[in-house]
């Protein structure tokens, strides 16, 4: 299971943005959940391939990085507004994204 956690409002142009970076990775709309608060614990989500967060709140370092919680893999990245503004976050974020599937 893949897990998308964003801001409560998102536009479409975000929206847009978390398409295309799903269906880079080979997944479309109903093969991934978006969810709105972050998950109490992720550990005890049951076969969690994937927790991808763009929700500034949660960014710990301006640097992405692959975190491992149990078999799955989580990125915390800026949230979609700030990765539509900013190529270089959008490209390391691709990067990452890359080498997990």
């Amino acid at each position: 299971e893949v897990v998308v956690l964003v801001n409560e409002e998102i536009g479409s142009q975000e929206q847009e943005t978390l398409a295309k970076l799903m269906k880079a990775i080979g997944l479309e709309g109903e093969q991934y959940e978006v969810v709105y608060d972050h998950p109490d614990q992720l550990k005890s989500i049951q076969h969690l391939k994937l927790f991808l967060s763009f929700h500034n709140q949660y960014l710990k370092s301006t640097q992405y990085s692959i975190l491992k919680i149990n078999k799955a893999n989580a990125i915390y990245a800026h949230d979609l507004a700030e990765l539509n503004r900013d190529n270089s976050k959008k490209l390391m974020l691709w990067n990452l994204l890359k080498q997990i599937v």
